[in-house]
């Protein structure tokens, strides 16, 4: 059976250094652009992948659209961690979820409703590992096509097809 992923977007961000910084510069839109591309890269077959967003801080017009992961931005009053937790209640199995965040409310609920939980600090963890075996083209500063991994360059520009 395939996961199903419920995760806390600002809350993920703000624990990559790099994300941070874009954050805190008030680039939200590049911020929640490479977000989701690190929830891409590390969630490689899953069911259902939901990246859920305080809209407050979101200064475009809506949010922007991934293949396969839904993006949601909360609306006032509600928060983001509002819309986690009415998800994680109004889901018939929680069991069949994985949450991550490292917001100790969230986390309760999450533990409460029977959902597997990842801090966002062991999920960055997780998928450096997983973008660094993937990198398999050799030093920057000398490229080596015979160490190109095409599979990985194909995953990248499918045209949109759903698995």
């Amino acid at each position: 059976m395939k996961k199903n992923y419920l995760i806390d977007g600002y809350n993920l961000g703000f624990k990559d250094p790099s994300i941070a910084d874009w954050l805190h510069k008030g680039n939200t839109e590049r911020a929640i652009d490479l977000i989701v591309r690190r929830v891409r890269q590390s969630i490689e077959k899953a069911g259902q992948i939901i990246v859920v967003f305080d809209g407050k801080k979101f200064s475009g017009t809506g949010g922007p659209a991934y293949s396969g992961i839904r993006v949601v931005f909360s609306r006032k009053p509600q928060s983001a961690d509002d819309i986690i937790r009415e998800k994680l209640r109004s889901l018939p199995n929680a069991s069949d979820w994985i949450v991550v965040s490292s917001d100790h409310e969230i986390i309760n609920t999450a533990r409460d409703m029977g959902a597997r939980i990842i801090r966002s600090e062991e999920f960055l963890k997780s998928s450096m590992k997983k973008t660094s075996v993937k990198n398999t083209m050799g030093t920057p500063d000398k490229y080596n096509p015979q160490n190109v991994n095409v599979d990985y360059w194909l995953e990248q520009f499918k045209n949109g097809e759903e698995e």
